[in-house]
């Protein structure tokens, strides 16, 4: 690429062997990561306590990290065994022989065949959800963070296991997976955890999300095998088929599954009516495009090629709010030089789609949300990465659009969103959350 970056690393001065440089990155994370872009450029070398961090900003990081150099490293293991605790050994948290064999399972999952009876699903569940906020009040305000977080898992459940438990149940899971997410980002960015066996409110919290979501998925996979349906159009029905005999691993990938796909796709909705609830004249194209496509009738699979904005809304929100701000760290395996940077053995690199994605020498106005920028010209590679890169790209990414741009289609037919409150303000949790949440009005379309 042009505009190359620099061989040699800015390392910032920490008198304190980064203690000041980490407890910024936990008050702060986005903070932390544009200050050191604009005082530093492309590659920052950090010292975190025993550790050596990168940050790696430019397209040609990237490209080396995630793909051309991948196999010279692994996921950070502290990190890994913190999302173990719940999510078992799987397609997320595996490196090396093991992660290529859990991938070998779960790709069937994703195959194009099985896209369209996941596309009538996620209509029938998007259709039902929006007749249930017609139900209520005439012009409801809620918190769409909540809210499409509860959606989301009902989507994910129905696509995963071909049925939805009540509502006290699955606001349950929901309130578990919740919780789980938040202990693995308190977790991950604390220096110290504390054991699990104390008897605290915070890790009797923990104990009991890991045992309600754990009990759930686990008496989920144990129904299903015992009742021999080894196949279906579900995701659980191709994950068991030919593993009927494997109910551990089985578990560990819907485990994988269920949390990293609902949460990452709530989020994505989320921020989708945050952007176009200050932008009537596009939520009102957005709908002429959805109506001439669509009619009156479901959304399906194979409308999405057929309506470019709508595309162009979902890579701009994923563009500007990804809700995977920063890829998971990777660790070294062994010395390597990464343009022209020597990354030793043992050193900790990060490569953030928050920063990159942002950037105004590959994306002009790069402030500025324009789903427009999308129809006439594409990216140059290794700017925008929203779901990954290389070979440990997100295997679900074609199901996880489709879901998306199927949920926003129904809704936005029906739903013009109205802002309640000022703009909201990104928060780096363990996925990019609104802080406070996203109160919004929401009115039935009159266009």
């Amino acid at each position: 690429m042009s505009d190359a970056p620099p061989l040699r690393a800015a390392t910032p001065f920490s008198p304190t062997l980064g203690t000041d440089h980490l407890l910024r990155l936990r008050r702060d994370p986005l903070g932390f990561y544009d200050d050191m872009k604009a005082r530093h450029g492309d590659a920052v070398r950090l010292r975190l306590g025993p550790y050596r961090l990168w940050l790696l900003f430019h397209p040609d990081h990237v490209e080396a990290v995630m793909a051309r150099q991948a196999q010279e490293f692994i996921r950070f293991e502290r990190l890994m065994r913190i999302l173990r605790q719940w999510n078992g050994e799987n397609v997320l948290t595996a490196d090396g022989p093991a992660w290529r064999e859990r991938r070998r399972h779960v790709l069937p999952v994703f195959a194009t065949r099985n896209l369209s009876a996941y596309a009538d699903a996620i209509a029938r569940r998007a259709t039902a959800f929006s007749e249930a906020i017609a139900a209520g009040e005439p012009e409801p305000i809620f918190d769409v963070d909540v809210t499409m977080g509860h959606f989301m898992l009902d989507v994910a459940l129905t696509t995963m296991f071909g049925t939805v438990p009540d509502h006290a149940v699955l606001d349950e899971i929901g309130i578990a997976v919740r919780t789980l997410s938040e202990i693995a980002y308190r977790e991950a960015t604390t220096p110290i955890v504390l054991p699990d066996g104390l008897p605290t409110p915070a890790k009797r919290r923990k104990r009991w999300a890991m045992d309600t979501f754990g009990r759930f998925v686990r008496d989920l996979v144990v129904a299903r095998l015992a009742n021999g349906a080894s196949a279906g159009i579900d995701l659980l029905g191709t994950l068991v088929a030919g593993r009927e005999d494997q109910p551990d691993a089985i578990r560990d990938d819907v485990a994988g599954l269920l949390i990293a796909g609902h949460e990452t796709s709530a989020e994505a909705l989320t921020w989708t009516f945050a952007s176009l609830a200050p932008r009537p004249d596009l939520v009102k194209a957005l709908r002429r495009e959805i109506v001439a496509v669509c009619g009156t009738g479901p959304v399906a699979a194979n409308h999405l090629p057929a309506m470019p904005l709508l595309s162009g809304t979902v890579r701009e929100v994923l563009r500007l709010y990804p809700p995977a701000y920063t890829m998971f760290l990777r660790r070294a395996v062994r010395d390597v030089t990464i343009a022209g940077l020597p990354v030793r053995r043992g050193d900790v690199v990060q490569v953030v789609p928050w920063i990159t994605q942002r950037d105004a020498r590959w994306f002009p106005n790069p402030e500025s949300f324009d789903p427009r920028r999308w129809l006439d010209s594409d990216h140059q590679p290794f700017t925008y990465f929203p779901f990954g890169a290389g070979p440990r790209v997100c295997i679900g990414q074609t199901f996880g659009l489709m879901e998306v741009s199927i949920a926003i289609a129904t809704l936005v037919r029906t739903w013009t969103p109205h802002p309640e409150s000022a703009d909201p303000v990104p928060e780096a949790r363990f996925s990019l959350r609104p802080r406070g949440g996203l109160r919004q009005r929401w009115t039935r379309a009159v266009d």
